[in-house]
């Protein structure tokens, strides 16, 4: 299967609809609404990096655990979302 027919098939399977139908109008506008999806993410990130309540020092294993997770997600967000 080459590239392209995965590709439609990716379409067709998360947009529930067949590639035939879409136009570069549809494109755009799901495209700018994975910009604005992407940008509200990225806001709340920053707002949480800035959030002391949630980097304090850990003083139970299930607070450290937490907070590993949270700056692993923070991390991955930030570095393919620049």
């Amino acid at each position: 299967m080459s590239e392209l027919q995965e590709m439609h098939e990716q379409i067709e399977k998360v947009w529930g609809v067949s590639t035939d139908h879409i136009n570069a109008d549809v494109l755009h506008k799901y495209i700018d609404e994975q910009h604005d999806h992407l940008s509200r993410i990225k806001a709340l990130v920053a707002e949480q990096a800035e959030d002391d309540g949630l980097w304090f020092t850990a003083e139970t294993a299930p607070e450290a655990y937490l907070q590993q997770v949270l700056r692993e997600l923070h991390q991955l967000i930030e570095e393919n979302h620049e």
